[in-house]
């Protein structure tokens, strides 16, 4: 009990009160954010502070534990280095994440019992190293599908009950082609997607893909993301849309094996593909000044200020929040004099990361994206993306919030994404087109 006392006042009681300094001097009211904080604690709980005691108490010292720790740790960010991209915009598989913390805190758990109660270290040490391979293999291999779909059902809310379908198209267009190596071959098959609402982005992220032949021989796309997408037996695919219409293309890039033995066969389709809607809020806006913040509604406090120590001159769009700031928030600059639009997006200016991005533990989360700024914009091309410093003076920053929308997947509603099965009967596969 004594040591459970030191642990809660020295690291969590301590760590929540750092963060809620953090956030008070950042002009936050600490008590209005309360939840945002515990859930903190409780993460740093599970994920650190009940491994840390339960590694302690199956290690004979300090160094075996420090041995013990980096060890752990490497394995940790390789694990997460291979299964998570870091880019900003990519949505997070926070499912993935609590099922791994989940069976860690299950196992620690077990540890510190045993070791308080029965001290026996042996079974301990070995239920521990159980403990790291199944955490590892779960957040390595397990499906996107399964993790999309606990998720869907775990965050389920009222649909605006539209009728999102995916379905075979003819069209005269050519395929869009792009080069791949000689070893690959590209098939795009037309499809029309339906039932998206007005005004609203989709994202679409492709979970599976099986190809069936005449004779039950099936072909599938990789689920789990730790494994490579690449090889002579590959399989790999996504749906895009083209076209505002609905128009769009189920891509396939096939490895020269699989292409080579479904060619010429009448084969079946079996898509599956998690889709995600963004619709706009209504803009909150802002003028463009060095020193005022701002608060915007979901978004806390944003502010503006000129950066010149990039190489050039930048007007940079910052927001910084207690709770999750979506990756897709558009951010609009408007010459009021002239009506003149740019466009960016939170977070769209930093580029692919080999390593984590994101401050797991900080109780602030924070969001920025910038425009280019020259004296001069010397044609039209230029004038949409390159923004003339005369402009701020008479300049708006607007913030719109996306509001997440999802559908239905067999007959169930799911509240920010969809789920859904695709099929496409006997289609015949040639390369970079597609004929019934």
């Amino acid at each position: 009990m004594a040591k459970a006392l030191f642990l809660l006042a020295f690291i969590q009681v301590s760590s929540v009160a750092a963060d809620a300094a953090i956030l008070a001097a950042r002009g936050f009211q600490p008590m209005r954010y309360l939840p945002q904080l515990l859930l903190k604690q409780l993460v740093l709980a599970v994920a650190l502070t009940l491994p840390a005691a339960a590694l302690a108490t199956v290690t004979g010292n300090l160094p075996q534990f420090v041995f013990a720790g980096v060890v752990i740790a490497v394995l940790g960010l390789f694990s997460v280095t291979r299964v998570e991209q870091f880019s900003p915009w990519v949505n997070v598989d926070q499912v993935r994440r609590a099922i791994v913390l989940l069976a860690l805190t299950s196992f620690a758990a077990v540890i510190v019992y045993f070791q308080y109660s029965r001290r026996w270290t042996a079974p301990s040490r070995a239920i521990g190293l159980a403990a790291i391979l199944i955490a590892g293999t779960l957040f390595a291999y397990l499906p996107r599908s399964y993790t999309f779909a606990l998720g869907c059902e775990l965050a389920r809310k009222p649909a605006d009950g539209r009728a999102f379908s995916v379905r075979l198209a003819s069209r005269n267009e050519p395929a869009p082609h792009d080069r791949y190596p000689h070893n690959f071959e590209q098939v795009r098959i037309p499809v029309v997607i339906s039932g998206i609402p007005e005004h609203a982005e989709v994202e679409f992220d492709q979970l599976a893909f099986d190809i069936i032949g005449p004779h039950g021989e099936s072909w599938k796309m990789n689920r789990s993301p730790a494994i490579e997408r690449g090889g002579p037996g590959s399989v790999n695919s996504w749906l895009w849309m083209q076209h505002p219409n609905g128009e769009g293309w189920q891509s396939l890039i096939l490895g020269r094996s699989v292409y080579e033995r479904v060619k010429a066969l009448n084969v079946s389709l079996i898509s599956e593909v998690a889709v995600r809607l963004y619709r706009g809020e209504k803009p909150v806006w802002m003028p463009v000044s060095r020193t005022t913040e701002s608060a915007v509604p979901g978004l806390g406090h944003c502010s503006t200020a000129l950066d010149e120590n990039r190489g050039e001159e930048m007007l940079d769009v910052s927001c910084e929040s207690p709770t999750e700031i979506s990756p897709h928030v558009k951010v609009r600059l408007v010459d009021l004099s002239t009506g003149r639009v740019w466009n960016q997006q939170l977070r769209d200016s930093m580029g692919f990361m080999s390593y984590p991005v994101r401050t797991w533990l900080s109780p602030l989360n924070r969001r920025q994206t910038f425009f280019h700024l020259v004296g001069e914009v010397r044609n039209e091309a230029e004038m949409s993306w390159l923004v003339p410093c005369s402009v701020l003076s008479s300049a708006n920053v607007g913030f719109v919030p996306p509001r997440e929308q999802a559908l239905v997947v067999q007959l169930e509603q799911s509240p920010y994404c969809w789920l859904r099965d695709l099929q496409l009967p006997n289609p015949r596969c040639e390369t970079g087109k597609f004929r019934p």
